[in-house]
């Protein structure tokens, strides 16, 4: 019986490890891809080189640090975990 019960929290355990991972990932990929768009749409503003089409990629590049900082955050917080679970 207890033998059981610890094969059931192993078994939830690493289920939300992998679960934790998933999300991450995610994450991770929306970020990229948010990120990417970003880019594009800032890029694309410059060429157009109004005043207007400026101030809205300087907008968009203070957006786009504010992701990188998320992302790098995120990052470190996943590692930390990850670093803990190995211990």
């Amino acid at each position: 019986m207890i033998s059981l019960i610890k094969s059931l929290i192993v078994g939830a355990s690493a289920y939300f490890e992998l679960r934790n991972k998933a999300f991450y990932y995610d994450k991770m990929r929306e970020s990229r891809e948010r990120r990417k768009d970003l880019i594009d749409e800032i890029e694309k503003l410059r060429s157009k080189r109004t005043n207007d089409a400026t101030d809205r990629a300087d907008l968009l590049l203070i957006e786009l640090s504010t992701e990188n900082d998320l992302v790098e955050h995120l990052s470190s917080l996943f590692f930390k975990l990850e670093k803990g679970n190995d211990s």
